[in-house]
C-alpha cells in the first residue's frame, strides 16, 4: 500500500510539474491579441438647428379638368415653356399613354441592342458584373424605400438581360421581340384618345410637383435681411397644401436656395459671411451639401439669423421646406484609432502596436482628434517610416506588449 502511495504520489507530481513547465513555456512564446485596421474617418464640430427654406418659386396654375399626367420628377431641370404636364380625360387614358411610353423605351432599347451587332464571351463576363450590380442597387433601394429609381433600374436589369441573352445564344434575334412590341404599341394608340391640354412652364428652373401654401412667406429677394423673429414665424407656420385650389405644381426658378436658421449668438462665432461650410439634413439625405453664409442678422435679444446659400438640387431636397439640419463647422480627417491602443515608448512618444506578420512592431503616431467620449482618436496620415498606415493592424487588447514581441 506504501508502495502504490508512493508511486501514486510520484505521478501527480510529475504530472504537475510537466503541466507548469508547459504553462510557463506557452505564456512565453503565445500572447494573445485583438486587432483592429486602421480605417480613414471624418467626424465634424456641428451646431443642431430648425431650418426653413426659401427658394424662388413660381406656383404653376392651370385648369386641369381630367387627370394630370407629369412628366417630370421632382427636382427635374425645366426650361421656360417646357412641357410639365399632360391632361387627359380620365386615369385610364393616363395609363394607357404611360403604358405606350413604356413601349417606346422598350423598342428603343432593343433597336439599339440590336444595331451593336453580336456579343462574346468577354461580353458575357461584363454583363454578369453589371447585372450583379444593378441587383444589388435594386435591393439597397428597396431597402432604404428610394422608389423613385425602381423604374430606371427596371429598364436597365431589362436591357442587360437581353444582351446576356444574346451572347448566350438563348435569343438569336430580336425583330420579333421588337415587332411583338410595336404590334402592342399600336393597339394601346387605338385605345387612347390622347391628351386633352398640355401644362407649360411660364419659367425655367427646377420642378417641384407640390405645393404647401408658404412659397411666399419669406420675400425671397429679401432673404438676405431676414430677421429671427421672421425665422421664427415662418417656422412655427403648418403647410397648407390646399391653399392653391388650381395648383399643379410649382417652379423654383433661381439655381440659388437658402437655409434661415436661427440661432443663440454664441454659436455664430465659428459663421461668418462668405464661409464654406457643409449641412448635413439626417432626414433627407446620407450624405453632406455644401453650403456659404450668406447673412447673419442679429438682434437685442441674443439671437442670430443665419443665411446659408446652396447652388445644390435634387428630387429630395426639392420638396424641403421645414428640416432639422447639422450644420458642420469644422472637421477632422485621419486614421481611426480606439483610445485603448495608445501607447508611449520609451521616448515618451505617441504611438500604438501594429501586428506585422507574428511580430508586434510599434508605430508612432500624431493625434489630431479626441473624441468627447474618450473612446477614440483621429491620428494623421503621414507618409514618414515609423508612423501609423492606413489599414494596418493595429493592437487594441494584449499583454506585456513590446517592439519587437513574437506574438500568435
Amino acid at each position: 500500500m506504501d508502495v502504490f502511495l508512493k508511486r501514486l504520489v510520484t505521478v501527480t507530481f510529475a504530472a504537475f510539474l510537466c503541466v507548469y513547465v508547459g504553462y510557463q513555456i506557452y505564456q512565453t512564446t503565445y500572447t494573445s491579441v485583438e486587432v483592429t485596421n486602421a480605417v480613414s474617418h471624418t467626424v465634424y464640430d456641428t451646431i443642431e438647428a430648425e431650418a426653413f427654406v426659401v427658394r424662388d418659386e413660381t406656383v404653376i396654375h392651370a385648369n386641369s379638368n381630367g387627370y394630370v399626367y407629369y412628366t417630370l420628377e421632382n427636382g427635374d431641370r425645366i426650361s421656360k415653356g417646357g412641357k410639365i404636364a399632360q391632361v387627359f380625360s380620365d386615369e385610364s387614358d393616363a395609363l394607357t399613354h404611360q403604358k405606350i411610353e413604356q413601349l417606346n423605351d422598350q423598342i428603343a432599347i432593343l433597336q439599339n441592342i440590336e444595331s451593336q451587332g453580336m456579343y462574346d464571351r468577354t461580353n458575357l463576363e461584363v454583363i454578369n458584373d453589371q447585372l450583379s450590380a444593378e441587383i444589388q442597387s435594386l435591393i439597397l433601394a428597396t431597402q432604404e424605400r428610394h422608389y423613385e429609381v425602381l423604374e430606371d433600374t427596371r429598364f436597365n436589369l431589362f436591357q442587360l438581360l437581353c444582351k446576356r441573352q444574346l451572347t448566350t445564344g438563348e435569343m438569336t434575334s430580336l425583330s420579333d421581340s421588337i415587332t411583338a412590341l410595336k404590334a402592342k404599341r399600336q393597339e394601346l394608340s387605338a385605345m387612347s384618345s390622347g391628351a386633352v391640354a398640355t401644362i407649360k412652364s411660364p419659367v425655367a428652373g427646377y420642378f417641384i410637383s407640390k405645393t404647401d401654401g408658404m412659397e411666399r412667406l419669406v420675400d425671397y429677394d429679401k432673404v438676405l435681411s431676414t430677421t429671427p423673429e421672421q425665422i421664427e414665424q415662418a417656422l412655427a407656420t403648418p403647410s397648407n397644401e390646399s391653399a392653391y385650389t388650381d395648383s399643379v405644381g410649382k417652379v423654383a426658378g433661381d439655381y440659388q436656395w437658402y437655409l434661415l436658421c436661427l440661432l443663440d449668438r454664441e454659436d455664430t462665432a465659428g459663421i461668418g459671411v462668405g464661409k464654406k461650410l457643409s449641412v448635413k439634413l439626417p432626414f433627407v439625405s446620407t450624405e453632406p451639401i455644401p453650403v456659404t453664409v450668406a447673412a447673419v442678422n442679429k438682434d437685442r435679444d441674443g439671437r442670430a439669423a443665419v443665411v446659408l446659400q446652396c447652388v445644390y438640387m435634387s428630387k429630395e431636397l426639392s420638396s424641403m421646406r421645414h428640416e432639422s439640419i447639422q450644420i458642420h463647422l469644422h472637421s477632422y480627417s485621419g486614421l481611426y484609432v480606439q483610445d485603448s491602443a495608445l501607447q508611449f515608448n520609451e521616448k515618451n512618444e505617441p504611438g500604438v502596436f501594429v501586428r506585422i506578420g507574428n511580430t508586434c512592431v510599434f508605430r508612432r503616431v500624431e493625434v489630431l482628434y479626441h473624441s468627447e467620449s474618450g473612446k477614440y482618436s483621429l491620428c494623421a496620415q503621414k507618409d514618414e517610416s515609423g508612423y501609423l498606415k492606413l489599414y494596418d493592424d493595429v493592437i487594441t487588447k494584449g499583454k506585456g506588449l513590446y517592439d519587437g514581441k513574437i506574438i500568435r
